[in-house]
């Protein structure tokens, strides 16, 4: 057997161990580390070992071992299935797979429910909270502006308590009480492999810090939480209240912490027109346009992760329809938690003060950006953060303008295409999650090879490359040459090449590139500044064990020494930052299984559209269709029932009268007006459908 080796430790925060090649053993063996199918990085067995036994009993040394950190480590709320396979062969290595399960739920029922508002800042959720805290079925820490978070604290110490040792940047045994760590706690030093055969066969130790531990620290938090909310509906006379509300965090430990520690939870996430918002985040954070700018860049893309990812229990608002047309946003709100959010409800809290608002009043802060914005700054934030625009129902101030960032991508044309260019549309194409097309489901990447000092591309260059620079890697002549390792499992996959090419005014203003798949020509593109590029990978090279040769023709590269007159007498064409691997799941596909790497597909994992839309979808979508007549009309969270082809009243009628057959229930008229997406039908039916499997009281 020529491959040996064992994994040590597979845990939340490293990968460990050794490995070896029996026939090459003067090769150092490289390997893949994946999570969840996904591609997380590559490390190569280099390090030194002298307690390496291979199977017939020989002992070997040398520079065997091997060790992967995640950075930052996996999410202690959610399970992870870590693999450790051979980067070219793809091998799993002995020891190399685990499932580090999520920590189970506490086991106590029952207590008040929380309410999680989220958004960015200058959002509205101060606004919200402000009635939140005024209504009597509603406990609050109502001292303006709202900010004790209860669940968020509770989730960092969560997440810091049930850490893999990290005795190098957290806990040490001998400094931890040191006089200088007296504020500071870190990881538990003792939960790491060489301390989980204390008396015991190991696997006991191990459940204990994954699961025993974990659960403790989640029944613990859960009941500090109620027990402080208790004693502030004491005092504001609020002992009855089913309902406690904070706000929440665009981090997703503070939703996902949220869920371990209570059987129940409400979030409402608030979206607002970008525009307005980098206005309000000028003026009230006195940022520069261009923090405020790169801060947007760095909250939206969360809130736009959280929004798709919605579930039953999370309820989407914007905030122009919370300023300007409350009525029956509170009644959605209402049949939303169960309570009457419509009545107006005075004193006992605190308004919205004047210090907090930057605007006159909270009408005149929609649309401020017409008067607030350059015109250079409308236009950088509309092309960063145009798929927002679109994801949330904001209509660009020039419908006109090129669709950037991913808009036109669908997952289906063949060959290749330049789909995003420029530094800041580059930017909001990979942070806006590579959003799918019509017929495509979701769009998951399996595969991310870095470029840079710090990157990953070593193990997967072949020749034409220049040594790292900070951020990127240079080509170096006409054609350079790297290698992924094989697809093999058959589907649709798309590549995405992020790259600058080397140009210099009109003497070079592009290069141009063709694109070779295993000597199949994609095409040929030409660029002159930063852009992503996208490749349809043929079906031919995926489900097989051969690693696929990536060549890069330029046939513009040239000397800066020529061009610039600088020193530099490298052949340049373009600098790489990164490439990405990505599997489409198709909408009407027959796996709608979590990817995985390979065939290794998680137990449990409930199908993609139950993930996406919940258990009803399915049903729904047979209503539908039948409503509008459509044989083909899916089941899409975001279409307006109005946009559906044949809409009309007659059709809407069958509709509301086919989902009261179809789930046995009546729709009360307040219902049937507040349904305008297809997504709200399904958040209608799954409240009424889970309140009717709620088990009865007493």
């Amino acid at each position: 057997m020529p491959l040996q080796g064992h994994t040590d430790e597979i845990s939340r925060a490293r990968v460990s161990g050794w490995a070896l090649e029996t026939d090459r053993p003067d090769e150092a063996v490289s390997l893949s580390i994946y999570e969840n199918g996904v591609h997380r990085g590559v490390c190569e067995a280099t390090a030194p070992r002298s307690d390496v036994i291979l199977s017939m009993g020989e002992t070997v040394s040398g520079a065997r071992g091997f060790r992967f950190e995640f950075d930052p480590p996996l999410s202690p709320f959610a399970e992870h299935r870590v693999e450790v396979r051979t980067t070219w062969a793809g091998e799993l290595l002995p020891n190399g797979a685990r499932t580090l399960p999520r920590p189970a739920r506490p086991g106590a029922a029952g207590g008040r429910v929380p309410i999680l508002v989220t958004s960015t800042g200058r959002s509205g959720t101060t606004l919200l909270m402000s009635e939140m805290a005024r209504h009597p079925d509603i406990v609050v820490g109502d001292r303006y502006p709202f900010e004790i978070k209860q669940i968020g604290y509770h989730a960092a110490a969560f997440r810091v308590l049930t850490a893999n040792a990290d005795r190098e940047r957290s806990t040490h045994p001998e400094t931890m009480l040191d006089r200088e760590a007296r504020f500071a706690i870190g990881s538990n030093p003792y939960n790491e492999p060489g301390y989980f055969d204390l008396g015991t066969s190991g696997e006991v130790l191990r459940d204990y810090w994954e699961n025993r531990m974990p659960g403790g620290y989640a029944s613990l938090f859960r009941e500090t939480i109620l027990d402080f909310y208790d004693l502030l509906a004491r005092g504001q006379g609020k002992g009855a209240a089913p309902y406690f509300c904070e706000k929440g965090d665009v981090d997703e430990a503070s939703g996902l912490a949220a869920r371990l520690f209570f059987d129940e939870v409400k979030e409402i996430l608030i979206v607002r027109d970008p525009r307005d918002l980098l206005c309000s985040s000028i003026a009230f954070w006195k940022l520069p346009p261009g923090e405020a700018m790169t801060m947007l860049q760095t909250t939206f893309p969360r809130l736009s992760r959280i929004a798709r990812h919605a579930g039953p229990d999370t309820m989407v608002i914007r905030y122009e329809d919370l300023v300007r047309d409350p009525l029956p946003l509170r009644r959605a709100m209402s049949l939303f938690l169960g309570i009457d959010l419509t009545v107006p409800r005075l004193g006992g809290g605190e308004g919205i003060e004047t210090g907090h608002r930057t605007s006159g009043d909270t009408g005149s802060s929609i649309g401020r950006w017409r008067n607030d914005l350059s015109p250079e700054l409308l236009e950088i934030c509309e092309a960063t953060l145009e798929p927002y625009f679109h994801a949330f129902d904001y209509e660009l101030s020039r419908p006109s303008v090129p669709p950037r960032a991913g808009r036109a991508w669908t997952g289906r044309e063949p060959g290749m295409a330049v789909v995003a260019e420029g530094q800041l549309a580059v930017s909001a194409f990979f942070d806006n999650n590579l959003p799918a097309g019509e017929k495509i489901e979701f769009a998951r990447p399996v595969f991310q090879m870095t470029f840079g000092r710090q990157g990953n591309c070593q193990a997967f260059v072949v020749s034409g490359w220049s040594d790292p620079e900070r951020d990127y890697v240079w080509t170096v002549g006409h054609e350079s040459q790297l290698r992924l390792p094989a697809i093999r499992r058959e589907g649709d996959y798309r590549l995405l090449i992020s790259a600058s090419p080397f140009t210099h005014g009109e003497a070079l203003p592009v290069q141009r590139l063709t694109l070779l798949l295993d000597g199949r020509d994609m095409g040929t593109v030409s660029a002159g500044e930063t852009f992503t590029l996208d490749v349809e990978v043929p079906r031919a090279l995926t489900g097989t064990d051969h690693a696929i040769s990536v060549t890069l023709c330029l046939p513009d590269a040239a000397r800066p020494s020529e061009v610039s007159g600088s020193r530099d007498t490298r052949v340049l064409g373009l600098s790489l930052y990164r490439i990405v691997l990505l599997r489409l799941e198709h909408a009407d596909g027959p796996d709608q299984s979590a990817i995985a790497y390979d065939r290794g597909i998680a137990d449990g994992d409930a199908p993609m559209a139950d993930r996406l839309h919940g258990p009803y979808a399915e049903r729904i979508e047979t209503v539908l269709r039948e409503a509008f007549e459509r044989p083909d009309l899916e089941y899409r969270p975001k279409v307006r029932l109005r946009d559906l082809a044949g809409a009309d009243p007659v059709r809407f009628i069958r509709l509301i009268l086919g989902l009261e057959a179809a789930f046995d229930v009546t729709l009360a008229e307040e219902q049937v007006d507040n349904l305008f997406t297809i997504g709200d039908v399904g958040a209608l039916i799954g409240g009424l459908m889970e309140k009717r499997s709620a088990p009865s009281p007493g």
